[in-house]
């Protein structure tokens, strides 16, 4: 991306921050919602999360799906480390805290990152990876259809274990590993407003 663009996307998510943090704080404004520095670090996150991944015809959609505690993530670790851009809001939040520069900009960057992510990916028709519970029917295989509709291979890996082994696994989940459980509705919610935003093109 270069220092043009940037500079003009800089410059359309801070005025979304404003925006937002207006209605927040009653119109009072109370910091620059995205600095120089901090945008900075959102760009390189995109661009090293999808840029540097290799592409396929057609490119593939696959979804880790399972219960809390299976090995999902850890299936994820072992076998997709390469050629993969994983969605994942958890993993996102990981990544782009330290660009969140106020409490109350944390939800929009968030939704900015996530959509970014998922828009580029999809428009450089790379391998995309999700990690979900699948506990329920929707959005999911509205996604699953949508994603066929551009052209992606789609694939389900659905994980198992047995029940005592998924319960220890939890248990002993590090303070960083997030259960899909809690991330899984903002990653899919990424998918929907992606394919709301293309009916409108």
């Amino acid at each position: 991306m270069n220092e043009t663009t940037k500079e003009k996307l800089h410059g359309a998510i801070n005025d979304a921050l404003r925006e937002e943090q207006e209605i927040q704080t009653q119109g009072t404004l109370q910091s620059m919602p995205l600095t120089k520095e901090k945008f900075s670090a959102l760009v390189d996150f995109v661009e090293r999360n999808v840029a540097k991944e290799t592409k396929e015809e057609p490119p593939r959609f696959e979804i880790i799906a399972g219960p809390v505690g299976v090995g999902k993530t850890t299936l994820i670790k072992a076998n997709y480390a390469d050629g993969w851009v994983l969605v994942d809001s958890g993993e996102t939040y990981r990544e782009i805290k330290s660009s969140i520069e106020q409490p109350e900009h944390e939800a929009l960057t968030m939704y900015l990152a996530g959509n970014w992510v998922v828009s580029k990916a999809i428009a450089d028709r790379r391998n995309i990876l999700i990690e979900i519970n699948m506990d329920k029917e929707e959005p999911i295989m509205t996604i699953i259809q949508k994603m066929k509709d551009i052209g992606y291979q789609v694939k389900v890996n659905l994980v198992r274990n047995d029940i005592e082994t998924s319960w220890k696994n939890n248990l002993n989940r590090s303070k960083d590993n997030i259960s899909a459980y809690y991330t899984q509705d903002e990653t899919l919610s990424w998918f929907v407003e992606y394919f709301k935003n293309l009916g409108k093109e």
